[in-house]
């Protein structure tokens, strides 16, 4: 039998097709549905709606005064969790090798997917994450429906991922970009916290669409490890800064490391996509010390490690930050 996964798109879109072949040509069954009760068919700017469609996407603040069970967040997250019923009722797919892996609104969907389906064996967050609240992002949205900041705050009392990643067990890995629009860095790190077996795949300037939203390597080199029994990523423990150095100690898991480098911004604009991010080799690096370490330029607001291997692969420490001053 072999393991499956379920696919969670992001905002504005559908069911992939293609996504679902991609993950088929690795080894496993993947499934994906629409996450608003549509079609993969496009009328106008959106898609086709189902006959029994259930309620629309996305935040829709406006409609938590709503019901629970009439809301669009609720069904998003029960379609996924009847997806890995489903895919685990076929031949041929074993039940308990399953996972899922999410984009954008699909990341954060999938946040709080893993944590009320505890069948899951791993989870992969690309972009979404918790503590809406903490970002532009959700007054944005609270703008462009007309939805009063009550509203706002009664959404995220039900819905926000903080509420829900603290009961996660499986293995969960965050991938994310240094300027992202929607989902910053720090607000992605305050929710990985709540999650005890946490990972990192952190680029400069990841793109927020397309292949590099759902193809990163590294998901598959996570998911085979946990359901196929596959080499381990590159676990990197213990990150911190002190005396203005910041360290870390690492476990390469079999993997040939080519470099690690130092990723960092002095600025503090409080408009994320805007930082500039600065990227170096760390001289002097040992790949078989199982420690890496470097002082932190002056005036870093923002740092973290990374670490490539021969095959191209990447895996970062947590993000540290340090203010607006400076380390």
């Amino acid at each position: 039998k072999v393991p499956g996964v379920v696919l969670v798109h992001g905002g504005m879109s559908t069911a992939d097709r293609d996504w679902v072949l991609l993950w088929k040509s690795r080894g496993y069954a993947a499934i994906a549905v629409d996450n608003c009760g549509g079609l993969p068919i496009r009328d106008g700017d959106g898609w086709k709606r189902h006959e029994f469609s259930g309620p629309p996407g996305w935040g829709r603040f406006a409609t938590c005064d709503e019901p629970v069970k009439d809301q669009w967040f609720y069904h998003a997250v029960a379609v996924n969790v009847l997806a890995d019923s489903y895919l685990g009722s076929l031949d041929g797919v074993d039940a308990n090798r399953i996972g899922i892996v999410g984009g954008s609104w699909g990341g954060l969907l999938s946040c709080v997917i893993s944590a009320v389906d505890a069948r899951l064996k791993f989870a992969v967050s690309i972009y979404g994450c918790g503590y809406l609240g903490d970002h532009s992002f959700v007054s944005w949205r609270l703008g462009l429906q007309g939805a009063t900041a009550e509203q706002g705050r009664k959404w995220l009392a039900l819905w926000d991922p903080s509420l829900y990643l603290p009961q996660v067990r499986c293995p969960f890995l965050w991938v994310d970009g240094t300027n992202d629009v929607h989902f910053q860095l720090d607000n992605l790190a305050k929710s990985a916290a709540l999650v005890k077996d946490s990972a990192f795949v952190t680029l400069v300037r990841l793109p927020h669409a397309g292949e590099p939203l759902r193809n990163p390597s590294e998901i598959q080199c996570f998911a085979d490890h946990v359901v196929k029994g596959g080499r381990d990523i590159v676990r990197i423990f213990d990150c911190h800064a002190e005396g203005g150095r910041i360290a870390a100690r690492f476990d390469a898991s079999g993997h040939r490391l080519a470099r690690a480098r130092l990723v960092w911004t002095t600025s503090p604009d409080p408009d994320w996509p805007r930082r500039y991010y600065n990227d170096m080799s760390i001289d002097g690096f040992d790949a078989k010390s199982g420690e890496i370490a470097v002082d932190l330029p002056k005036g870093t607001t923002v740092a973290f490690l990374a670490l490539d291997t021969d095959e191209g692969l990447t895996f970062t420490t947590k993000t540290l930050f340090f203010g607006k001053g400076g380390k």
